[in-house]
Parts: C-alpha cells; sequence; structure tokens
C-alpha cells in the first residue's frame, strides 16, 4: 500500500464509513493471534466499518508518519481523524467493547456477539493490580496494559499500578515509562521495581559501541524487542561472559533487571536465570 494508496482506501473512505487498521508484519506472533479476531469481527460488521490492513515491514514510512512504536497496532479512522486505537493482542470480547466504545454508530454494533458483555466489563469495579500479577507470564502484555490502563482511569492517583504499567511500557515507549514513575522516590516502597524500569529504559535506548560485548548487548536488545526474550537473554548472559564490567556492568544490571520485571512465573526467568547466576560469578 503506496501513501496515495493508504490516503485513498483509508484516509478518503473514512468520510464515508469507519476504518479500522491493523498494523501487523509476518514475524509478529501476538499479530497473528490478532488477525483472524479482528478479521472475522470485520465480516460480523457487515460493512458498518470497515478492516485495512497494513505490513509495517513494507511500509515503514506510513508507519512512522503514524507513530507505530509496536505491533500489533491498530487505529481507527473516521472523517479522516484517529478516534479510537489499541495496542496488543487482544482477545475477541475486549475487541468488540472497543469497537463499541469508539464507532461513531453505536446501533450498528447491535447484533455483535458480546458487545454489551464488554460495556458492562468496561464499567465494573476493577480488581487491585497485586491479585494479577503473579498470574502474569507474558511481559509485556497487552491484556495486563488495557486492564492497568482502565484501573488508572479510577484510581488515578495509584502510584503502584503507574509503576505496573511502567514496567510493561518500558519495552516498547521507555520514555513513557519513565516519564510515568519519575515522581517515585528513595523510600517508596516501589523505588527498586522503578530504578529496574530506568534500568531498562537506559538499555532500550542506548547506542552500544561495536566491541565484543557492546554488539551481543545490541542483539540482545533486537531479541526482544522481536518477542524472542529467552533469545535475547543468552545474548545478555553471553555479554556478561565477555566482559562483566563492561559499560558499568550493563549486562548485569539489565539482566537483573529484566529478571525482576518477568517475574519468577515467567519462562524466561524458570529456564535462564540459574545460568544468568553463575555467569555472574
Amino acid at each position: 500500500m503506496e501513501v496515495q494508496d493508504f490516503r485513498k482506501e483509508v484516509v478518503d473512505k473514512s468520510y464515508e464509513v469507519p476504518v479500522v487498521v491493523d498494523f501487523w508484519a509476518p514475524w509478529c506472533g501476538p499479530c497473528r493471534a490478532l488477525g483472524p479476531v479482528i478479521e472475522s469481527l470485520a465480516q460480523e460488521a457487515n460493512g458498518t466499518w470497515v478492516l485495512a490492513k497494513l505490513n509495517t515491514d513494507q511500509h515503514q514510512d506510513i508507519a512512522q508518519a503514524l507513530n507505530i512504536m509496536s505491533i500489533p497496532a491498530v487505529k481507527m479512522i473516521y472523517q479522516g481523524k484517529i478516534i479510537g486505537e489499541f495496542v496488543g493482542a487482544l482477545p475477541k470480547p475486549q475487541v468488540q467493547a472497543w469497537l463499541a466504545k469508539h464507532l461513531p454508530d453505536m446501533d450498528a454494533l447491535a447484533g455483535q456477539e458480546g458487545g454489551t458483555e464488554g460495556e458492562e466489563e468496561a464499567g465494573m469495579k476493577l480488581p487491585d493490580p497485586d491479585e494479577i500479577l503473579d498470574k502474569i507470564t507474558q511481559v509485556p502484555d497487552p491484556e495486563f496494559v488495557m486492564y492497568l490502563d482502565e484501573y488508572l482511569g479510577q484510581n488515578p492517583d495509584s502510584d503502584k499500578a503507574k509503576v505496573y504499567l511502567a514496567s510493561h511500557l518500558v519495552f516498547s515507549d521507555p520514555a513513557e515509562a519513565e516519564a510515568l514513575t519519575q515522581h517515585i522516590k528513595e523510600g517508596n516502597p516501589l523505588f527498586d521495581r522503578v530504578q529496574d524500569v530506568r534500568t531498562l529504559a537506559t538499555f532500550f535506548v542506548h547506542q552500544f559501541d561495536d566491541s565484543k560485548p557492546g554488539k551481543l548487548l545490541t542483539e540482545a536488545r533486537d531479541l526482544i524487542d522481536h518477542s524472542q526474550p529467552e533469545k535475547g537473554m543468552e545474548k545478555i548472559i553471553e555479554s556478561l561472559q565477555t566482559d562483566k564490567s563492561y559499560m558499568d556492568e550493563t549486562a548485569r544490571k539489565s539482566g537483573i533487571a529484566l529478571f525482576h520485571i518477568y517475574g519468577k512465573n515467567h519462562p524466561v526467568t524458570k529456564s535462564l536465570r540459574k545460568y544468568f547466576d553463575m555467569a555472574i560469578y
């Protein structure tokens, strides 16, 4: 889809009917999970809104122009403007609830399965984040991020929710993660987790040099960015084994921060923490 095609098929079309754009790439596992869900909903919509698919690998200029930082990303465009968006592979009921919330013609959703249920769920009082945290095995977790956004809508002063949200956003938006937690000072019970967020924010934006440990850390970051956290951690361990002192022990500090944020139930923690600890000593 060239820029002019995007303008015609998405922007111009949006003046007739809402257009939902699914930004995806072939290598993205969550994209493959979300694709069939949103495609089936588009078929059920019977033309009340239309779906456009955009491969970000093939159309990086359009993705950059629309500030696509991570995928899958979905944006709803109507009358030439973005009126709703979300990031991550949400399950069908949550996508239906999102559609119900943002589509300009709410009557168009009357026949969609589960729409009313999704709206009712959206208005429910949400549980405390600690009740959910130990169940998280995927980091970043798009469903947990969406829950935290909603929780903060109900509890805007919750430092706990802000810190937990930052620990998931740091993978895709380090600056936003730091902004969410900049008010947390030493002495706060959440400070140690905030330090992990700040360590990873630096790790994800730093331009490492061409030395062997630097190249390994760059590879690690790229692998984590492409949803391969286990291989990424293996590169961090290799960098640690190559030069423990490189850049003020960046490999050690970043690895520890990742394990803290992944948590004890994450597959990477279960499979590689012992090897990481061995490499430290």
